[in-house]
């Protein structure tokens, strides 16, 4: 190519001059090009030169004519300047007009171009036009001046001009046309190949040598240094204008690209005159349409065309010797579709017909004269390229090219910089699109082209393609991109139904900006592939130069103010206005004044602005990308061979970095609305087959049923037209004959690559994409009811103020498109005119079936008149929407710092997802919105956390915090890949039933149920067109094999394992998870709580050989660290289990078992080994009551929502009895497995590995281990015969036993024993002994189906070992491993034992257990509790009157019983029907009580040990139970305390839940607190202190059992703790201690009582003692005498009020000290005189008169005795009673009348009977009293009368002297129980209840 061009400029030099001076007049008329695609049929009447004719006959007579592309060449007038138009023939001779000879110069030429067209005929009479006539008008000038003379030979230079006016140029295009071009191009292809390879055109080389310079030491290179690349934000883009052009410039300041250094602007400067040719055309373009067509898919007979109009289009091109320049300019550019049904004519489509929409910046009026002149383009793009090392220097620095010269990366003699060097300049104006997938894959369905079948067997070349790299550095042209706001409209097709008027319809895309430049602000660090070329070229310095050999170019696209939202389709779409009938005329636009226009324009403007209102989904964000393509070196492969080798440097790196947070709202009818959409768009993507195989049903249906409609008239082939069919103003889109029968079978597949290594196009690439913040609030909005008659459209609230003006059509016409005219014209046929004069009834009048046809359906000329779609504003969260709305908020998910990191390489992969914190959130169970109009919610309404994390620990090294999630997934291109989880940050979870039902409720509203059953129902319907075509043969073979519901569960199964064969290995690990299941409505807030502190979990799956086969095995291994459950009530958490340390490990093979008999893959069979620690469970009141709290709360829920379970269990037993059917009772036999040469022997003492499968291992005996024969099946069998003849003994190496006949004397014990995979060990099977001379043959049992299933051993892993003893029973376990053993010397080798034992095994499915469980704990204990808050909280009647001081632990741990090892094993058969589990456990147990008088443990059950075994077989008839269990001897002790503690734990389990109860009495002794001091008490020599205020009791435990059992008691405010003598408090009686402080003494009495066997109360006191047998409350005020330390008398007063009928606390005082007493009642202010203490002559007892408030007195009896008199533990008590009490014991109340004679006052009172006591008042001392006794009012009272007085009292008094003191005081104390019996005294027994 470069040699032609060469050529052609040598040749325009040498005939320049006799060009120069031509005058041309040239005229050319068209012609016809007729291109078939097949042979032509020969015509019957050839019409002699007439060959248009003779076509057009072919074309109306054959009824096969093939597709033929019709080419009309255009006629061409060619005139040069200054020449007039003169007749072709001319008299001679010829005068040449004269300024052309001055001159000298005949150019510009003006050549004119006109009537040129493309059609296609595709037979049965339908021609198609490709391109409408159209022609042209230009104007070429060239201009030449000579070079310099300093060249050998001076040539001339040439600047070529070209400037060319196009006509309008109309396109249409439908899918057979773009067949018929495809065959054509490939049918001239292949024939120009065929020429090429037979020689008769030869090509130059395809990879012609570059030029060398002068000397190969020292070419021009370009590496020459560049500049830093400019870090400029704004994407740079060309100035549109050079110094060649004509048209208006754009000053520098208002070019985006201005601060940038761009290739445009350095090709600029460089000057014209460089080369010997320079071109420099400009081409102008009023408009050109495109219309393409195709059948509807969706509706049957239904036509689809979309139009494409592009206005104002210029362009300019300059081509010089060193760059090319080209400019493009478009005015205007928009896409409309259309839709004709049959008999409706051509109407509007989907969307008001719109697909993309440009528009013009908004201007102020005052710019108005500058915009008139100036073009504002909707796109301008201009491209360059240039020669690399012409412009390479121009993009560097001068300082850089100075500092570094030239340098070179490639040693070769090639240049290995690319040879050119391209840039892109785009900028774009704002434009909406519409976008609806179906409608754009129908329109990609136009250009889809396949070869017909003749053509598809040829031209298949052998050899592979080249490689080539499109999207490298050296590839990618500089791209500087800028564009205005996009907006992306994706509307729901179904928003005309009436269920969807209301919500929103349509979702939009906004994106603010885009720019791009090839220079990164923060360029992205590269992954060298190879590394030597890349630090070689960053030692240059040339990896930023545009050009380079090895360039870094990264690209930087900043994408700015994104938002998703959803609107109203209505409030959007353009206004519908009045339509003209006609299209506009061309003249008329032409001759358009654009001031007018504008004018015209803002008016429309005014008047169509709508306004839409925005829900977002996505609110505004900016996105930055920097993409660094591939870098490539090209290489000489030899010096002398050209070919080029591409290395690839680094691969593509692309990062996505979110530079402002996410935040995203959704509401339920978003998604819905996504729901839809994503359905209604993903169609087309579903079936690309379907889809067109309709497509060409409708093409025939369509052509059949219309006919051909074409001109038959003769018509003369002149210059105007090109013969036929070119006027193609009925077109019909009709599929071919040959074309249609294509089979739809034969569908391009993709091509499968089995792996990404062997792909030699791939290049590795790393993508990485990051964000600061994401948050998600979702939420639904409810409407609220309203009156009817405030029912106004919500689209109207919106600020859409609607007049009753004709451009506002009722939405009643948007929504019946299909009947109105108007709606079917739609706004594609409105002019300017039209609206200004509100013409728009002119087609209203019409019929409906005279519309317009489609040739007639002119788009507008300018796109001022185009309705524009709607603005849209974005509704912000505070703002209020429409006020009827109630806002439901749902959850609040925030992700902070996410990061993505794709890295895909030859030989590893890697995928890093990385979230650093994500909190959840939930809104309260009764969250109300307070304010209707708020239609969005805020992070306020969300307060209840449904996900919270703390911050985990940070790094040691680097002190970063850990980051929440980390996922990376391994190697996914090779084969399995492999996966990890880490969670590194603690995480707490707390679902609740009431979260629960929320996310029910939302999800429900997501997924309603009638989609589900549409969606069900649509999929038979959907599948049953596809299944129509098929050939007949596979369907009977299909309808004939049902699958069984059995195959189906298989089928499943075997998919979600060839899922998990994704993975070869998964690991999760994670730090602390906290889950709390909280029951949210209940007062006490019962609640579970489980924590982990650590979860390590691998899941490994093992396949067969090839990656094709099924997995064989998986194991899962999980690790749990601290696991831990609580229980919680009323805020208060207990631990119930834990914590403990555990691992699980799970395998599950896939092999015959007695669950999968069948050779079919089923069921695994399942191992299961659980090693933990110490496990503690604790168990209490509180445990029990949380627990039940909680099932009670689940289990009312589950009953609420109907929840069966029986459904799913009815369902279980069908698979069992289909999976019995399969199972056989057939076993398989083999004889002699060790001798019939199946197995290997492999001789190995020292590794002492287990053998493999079908080997038999020896191991010799050592001084440590035995001699071992071990022998492994390929599957578990059971032994059924095994014999061994008679050994011969290895003697020789001691004489005394070879010479001595021994005969069965010497023997060696052997044992038989297996390999458990439960235990992993061996056991031992059968013992038996070898001798010389006898056989021996082992006892085993006998197969048969009726056997019990635990007698049969399986086992793949079977041993003997020799010379077997007691204590070597399992050395050869799995983890023993060989020391140096040294042979020693045996009797019998085991491989001679091999060679003598017959073993004969057996193999069955039911032999083999399908589930096996291991579970072996350290320790397992039981911890049982009281909680004394769930207990009785009443105080004790036995204690009365002292309270508990409440210091008791609230928990306290009262048993423990714990199993020491314990190990169970459980496995499971499933022959058949029938179940059969064995069941083995061992453990030691032990069993501790507390001891409540030192609280310590004793041991209540010595250690002993407890194993057994238990054998469950259940048939479809019986359960048959068989165990054994082997115990120990058991030591139980038992004491007074035990059944103490074990009498209280039963009472106290039978008090929960009963805080009515009285408080139970645990401990052995009961201290009470009976002074008006505080006191201080504790065990001798420990630091115990205890504080037992007044009338307080404390139950008291010694505080240790190694100090003497004494206690000590101090009175708290005496000094530093006075303590007293110490005491026992073991025996009953009184004792005394007294405490000196401050010349004070103080006397305590321990009063120390028996309260049953084993507890005691230990009453402390004072010497003073009052109390009251009266019926209202007094006063007392003690008056203390003491002589203070210094020698001062100090003087204390104590008031105090006795209750009626109680006692107070003693008063720590002596008898000396309490000097006063006296009285008062209680309220009142007087005291009574001092009561008098001493006693003289025995009379202890005096009247006190006590003054009321009421002037009244009231007299009390008072007496002192002296309890245990003349002894230390004296006390004075002091008694208060009434003088008289009246006890009543008849039925009825009776009234006493009291006569005071003396005094003559009479009173009365009324006594209540059935035995009540009441004092009786106004009763004075030392006078009498008559009392006489009324029964009723109306009766007379008695006649005698009752005398009384004090001095009887006394005489009473004296008579009961001998009465205990201490019976008096018991009153007060303990249960009160009254010595007589209750009235009606019927009863024997006072205690006995009813």
């Amino acid at each position: 190519m470069k040699e032609f061009i060469e050529k052609m400029k040598e040749f325009i030099g040498l005939v320049w001059d006799a060009v120069k001076r031509l005058t041309l007049q040239l005229e050319l008329q068209s012609c016809c090009v007729f291109f078939p695609n097949d042979s032509l049929p020969s015509p019957s009447t050839i019409v002699s030169g007439d060959i248009p004719g003779t076509v057009r006959s072919w074309y109306h007579n054959q009824a096969s004519m093939p597709g033929t592309l019709v080419v009309c060449l255009p006629q061409i007038s060619v005139m040069s300047a200054g020449h007039k138009y003169m007749e072709p023939l001319q008299e001679i001779p010829f005068v040449v007009s004269r300024p052309v000879l001055e001159e000298g110069d005949a150019f510009p030429w003006t050549v004119s171009v006109g009537q040129f067209s493309v059609y296609t005929l595709l037979g049965q009479q339908r021609s198609f036009s490709l391109l409408e006539p159209m022609g042209c008008t230009s104007t070429l000038a060239v201009t030449s001046h000579k070079l310099q003379a300093s060249a050998p030979d001076a040539r001339h230079s040439f600047i070529v001009c070209l400037h060319v006016d196009l006509e309008s140029l109309h396109i249409k295009c439908s899918n057979q046309q773009v067949q018929l071009l495809y065959e054509l191009f490939h049918s001239w292809s292949t024939t120009w190949s065929r020429i090429q390879k037979r020689g008769i055109l030869r090509q130059a080389s395809g990879f012609p040598e570059p030029p060398m310079g002068a000397a190969p030491s020292s070419p021009v290179r370009s590496s020459a240094g560049t500049a830093l690349p400019d870090t400029s934000t704004c994407s740079p883009s060309a100035d549109f204008g050079s110094p060649t052009e004509g048209d208006s410039l754009q000053t520098v300041d208002d070019s985006p690209f201005s601060d940038a250094v761009t290739l445009e602007q350095k090709t600029s400067n460089i000057g014209g005159a460089s080369g010997r040719v320079s071109l420099w055309m400009q081409w102008m373009l009023p408009k050109v349409t495109m219309k393409l067509f195709a059948p509807d898919p969706a509706t049957k007979g239904t036509e689809i065309c979309v139009i494409s109009e592009l206005e104002d289009l210029s362009a300019s091109v300059d081509v010089q010797d060193v760059y090319t320049k080209i400019k493009c300019k478009v005015g205007s550019f928009n896409i409309d579709h259309y839709k004709s049904r049959p008999g409706e004519g051509w109407q509007t489509g989907h969307f008001e017909g719109v697909i993309l929409q440009c528009k013009e910046k908004p201007v102020t009026a005052a710019k108005v004269l500058e915009v008139s002149h100036q073009q504002h383009g909707f796109l301008s793009i201009t491209y360059t390229q240039a020669v690399t090392k012409n412009v390479r220097h121009k993009l560097t620095s001068r300082q850089e090219r100075c500092s570094r010269g030239l340098q070179r990366l490639s040693e070769g003699l090639v240049d290995s910089s690319p040879q050119y060097l391209r840039e892109i300049l785009l900028t774009a104006q704002p434009f909406d699109v519409v976008l609806s997938c179906p409608l754009l894959t129908t329109v990609a369905g136009v250009f889809q082209a396949k070869l017909p079948k003749r053509h598809r067997d040829k031209g298949k070349s052998g050899g592979q393609p080249m490689r080539t790299h499109t999207l490298t550095s050296r590839s990618l042209p500089l791209i500087y991109i800028n564009t205005s706001v996009i907006r992306v409209f994706c509307p729901n097709t179904q928003y005309t139904t009436e269920c969807h008027l209301k919500k929103e319809d349509t979702l939009v895309l906004k994106i603010g900006s885009v720019s791009m430049a090839p220079q990164a602000d923060n360029p992205l660090s590269r992954t060298a592939l190879r590394k030597d070329i890349y630090q070689r070229a960053l030692n240059l310095g040339i990896l930023r130069d545009p050009g380079s050999e090895v360039e870094d170019r990264q690209y930087q696209i900043d994408l700015q103010s994104i938002n998703i939202g959803t609107a109203h389709w209505d409030q959007l779409k353009p206004e519908r206005e009045g339509v003209k009938g006609g299209p506009p005329a061309e003249s008329e636009r032409n001759s358009q004044n654009p001031a007018l226009e504008w004018n015209m324009a803002s008016s429309i403007r005014r008047h169509q602005e709508r306004r839409a209102i925005l829900t977002p989904i996505l609110t505004d964000f900016s996105v930055r990308l920097t993409a660094a393509p591939a870098i490539i070196f090209t290489k000489q492969v030899a010096p002398e061979n050209a070919q080029v080798e591409e290395i690839v440097v680094c691969g593509h790196s692309l990062e996505v970095n979110m530079t402002s947070s996410l935040d995203f709202f959704l509401s339920v009818s978003q998604v819905q609305l996504l729901q839809q959409l994503l359905r209604a768009n993903m169609v087309g993507m579903e079936a690309p087959e379907k889809a067109t195989e309709v497509c060409k049903q409708e093409q025939q249906r369509s052509a059949s049923s219309r006919g051909s409609t074409v001109e038959t008239s003769s018509r003369h082939s002149g210059a105007q037209d090109s013969g036929f069919g070119s006027d193609s103003a009925r077109i019909r889109i009709v599929q071919i004959e040959q074309l249609s029968g294509a089979s739809h079978h034969r569908i391009a597949r993709p091509s499968r690559k089995s792996s990404i290594v062997k792909n030699l196009n791939f290049i590795p690439f790393d993508i990485f994409v990051t964000a600061s913040r994401v948050s998600l609030m979702t939420y639904s909005c409810a409407s609220l009811p309203r009156p009817r008659s405030n029912t106004t459209s919500p689209d109207r609230k919106e600020g859409e103020k609607a007049g009753k003006s004709a451009l506002n059509m009722p939405d009643s016409d948007s929504d019946t498109a299909p009947d109105t005219p108007v709606a079917a014209l739609g706004i594609s046929v409105l002019t300017a005119e039209d609206i200004l004069n509100s013409n728009v009834s002119s087609l209203g009048g019409r019929a409906a079936g005279s519309l317009l046809s489609l040739e007639s359906l002119h788009t507008p000329s300018r796109s001022s008149a185009r309705q524009a779609l709607g603005v849209t504003v974005v509704r912000q969260p505070g703002r209020r929407g429409a006020g009827d709305l109630l806002l439901e908020p749902l959850l609040y998910l925030q992700v902070f710092q996410p990061s993505l990191l794709l890295s895909c390489h030859h030989r590893k992969q890697k995928l890093d997802l990385s979230v650093f914190d994500i909190v959840l959130k939930g809104v309260a169970t009764d969250y109300k919105c307070i304010d209707p109009g708020k239609t969005l919610p805020e992070a306020l309404d969300y307060n209840v956390f449904w996900l919270q994390t703390v911050a985990g620990e940070a790094d040691s090294k680097t002190g970063i915090p850990p980051p929440l999630l980390s996922l990376q997934i391994k190697d996914f291109l090779n084969g399995p890949a492999e996966l990890s989880v880490e969670l590194s940050r603690p995480l707490k979870a707390s679902p609740t039933l009431a979260k629960l039902e929320q996310m029910k409720t939302f999800l429900k509203k997501i997924i309603p149920k009638s989609d589900c059953a549409s969606i069900k129902h649509a999929q038979p319907s959907e599948s049953s067109p596809s299944q129509e075509p098929r050939p007949p043969k596979t369907s009977p073979h299909k309808e004939g094999s049902p699958k069984t519901p059995e195959s189906q569960a298989v089928l499943s199964q075997g998919s979600s394992l060839t899922s998990l064969m994704l993975f070869h290995k998964v690991s999760l690990r994670t730090a602390q998870i906290v889950a709390v299941l909280e029951t949210e409505p209940h007062p006490s807030r019962p609640s579970l709580t489980l924590s982990v502190s650590g979860l390590t979990g691998n899941l490994t799956i093992r396949t067969g050989p090839k990656l094709s086969e099924m997995i064989q095995s998986a194991l899962v291994l999980v690790k749990l660290q601290d696991v831990l459950v609580k229980t919680s009530l009323k805020e208060r958490s207990r631990p119930l289990l834990g914590p403990f340390c555990c691992s699980a490990d799970l395998e599950a093979k896939w092999c015959r078992h007695s669950g999968s008999p069948g050779p079919e893959q089923g069921l695994p069979k399942l191992l299961l080994e659980i090693k933990g620690g110490l496990l503690q469970v604790f168990w209490g009141q509180e445990h029990l009551n949380c627990l039940s709290l909680v099932q009670e709360h689940l289990q009312s829920y589950f009953l609420e929502n109907n929840y069966t379970e029986t459904e799913s269990k009815d369902e279980r037993p069908p698979l069992q009895t289909s999976s019995s059917s399969h199972h056989s009772p057939r076993t398989e036999h083999t004889s002699d497995d060790l001798r019939t040469g199946l197995f290997q022997y492999i001789q190995d003492s020292a590794s002492q590995k287990f053998p493999g499968t079908h080997e038999v291992v020896f191991y010799n005996e050592t001084d440590e281990s035995p001699g071992v024969m071990l022998w492994r099946y390929p599957e578990p069998r059971v032994l059924t015969f095994v014999r061994i003849t008679p050994v011969p003994f290895n003697t020789t190496e001691d004489p005394d036993i070879s010479t001595a006949d021994l005969g069965d004397v010497l023997q060696v014990p052997c044992s038989l024993e297996y390999w458990d995979e439960l235990q992993r060990s061996f056991v031992p099977y059968r013992e038996f002994s070898l001798s010389e001379s006898k056989a021996c043959e082992l006892q085993l049992p006998s197969i048969s189906l009726t056997n019990e299933q635990k007698e049969l051993v399986a086992s793949d892993l079977w041993r003997i070992i020799l010379n077997n003893t007691a204590d070597g029973g399992d050395e050869q376990s799995s983890d023993s491993e060989s020391s140096s053993q040294l042979p020693c010397d045996q009797l019998v080798s085991p491989t001679a034992l091999a060679a003598c034992t017959r073993v004969d095994s057996c193999f069955a499915p039911w032999f083999v257990p399908s589930v096996g469980v291991s579970m072996q704990l350290a320790q397992f204990e039981l911890h049982l509790c009281h909680h004394l808050d769930q207990l009785g909280t009443v105080p004790a009647q036995r204690l009365r009157p002292f309270v508990s001081d409440r210091k008791l632990p609230l928990e306290q741990e009262y048993l423990v019983l714990s199993l020491r090892e314990p190990r169970v094993y459980l496995r499971q058969w499933n022959s058949g029907s029938s179940l059969c589990q064995e069941f083995q456990f061992s453990t030691e147990l032990d069993c501790k009580l507390l001891e409540y008088r030192n609280l310590t443990m004793h041991s209540l059950v010595q250690p002993f040990i407890l194993q057994g075994q238990v054998a469950v077989s259940s048939c479809p008839g019986e359960q048959l139970i068989d165990g054994n269990v082997f115990v120990d001897p058991i030591f139980i002790n038992i004491s007074q305390y035990t059944v103490h503690a074990l009498d209280t734990a039963v009472q106290a389990w039978q008090q929960n839940r009963h805080p009515e109860a009285e408080e139970l009495v645990f401990s052995h002794f009961v201290i009470c607190n009976d002074t008006h001091e505080t006191l201080r008490f504790g065990q001798v020599d420990t630091d115990e202190n205890v504080l037992l205020a007044s009338l307080h009791s404390h139950q008291y435990s010694w505080r240790s059992h190694k100090s003497p059992q004494l206690l000590h008691i101090c009175i708290e405010g005496w000094g530093n703790w006075r303590w007293s003598e110490p005491f026992s408090i073991d025996n009953v009686g009184t004792l005394i201690r007294t405490i000196q402080y401050k010349g004070r003494t103080a006397s305590l009495i321990i009063k120390v009582q028996q309260l049953n066997g084993v507890q005691k109360q230990i009453v402390i006191c004072g010497r003073q003692i009052m109390c009251s047998y009266l019926s209202q409350d007094i006063e007392l005020r003690v008056v203390q005498h003491y002589v203070g330390p210094d020698g001062q008398t100090v003087v204390k007063e104590h008031v105090d009020c006795l209750a009626a009928a109680q006692k107070l606390t003693s008063y720590v005082l002596e008898d000396a000290e309490l000097t006063e007493l006296c009285v008062r009642a209680r309220g009142d202010e007087e005291w009574s005189r001092d009561v008098r203490l001493e006693s003289k002559d025995r009379d202890n007892s005096s009247v006190v008169q006590v003054p009321c408030s009421n002037g009244s007195l009231l007299y009390v009896w008072c007496t002192v005795i002296a309890i245990e008199p003349d002894c230390q533990m004296q006390q004075r008590m002091v008694s208060f009673s009434p003088l008289f009490v009246m006890r009543s014991h008849l039925p009825d109340p009776v009234i006493i009348h009291i006569d005071k004679r003396s005094l003559g006052l009479k009173e009365s009172q009324l006594i209540y009977g059935q035995g009540h006591e009441e004092p009786l008042v106004n009763v004075e001392p030392d006078l009498m009293h008559h009392l006489t006794f009324q029964a009723r009012e109306e009766e007379d009272a008695s006649q005698c009368a009752v005398p009384i007085s004090t001095a009887l009292i006394k005489q009473i008094v004296n008579k009961t002297q001998g009465q205990s003191q201490a019976q008096l005081l018991s009153e007060f104390y303990s249960v009160k129980s009254s010595s007589q019996s209750q009235w009606p005294y019927i009863k024997k027994d006072s205690d006995r209840t009813a």
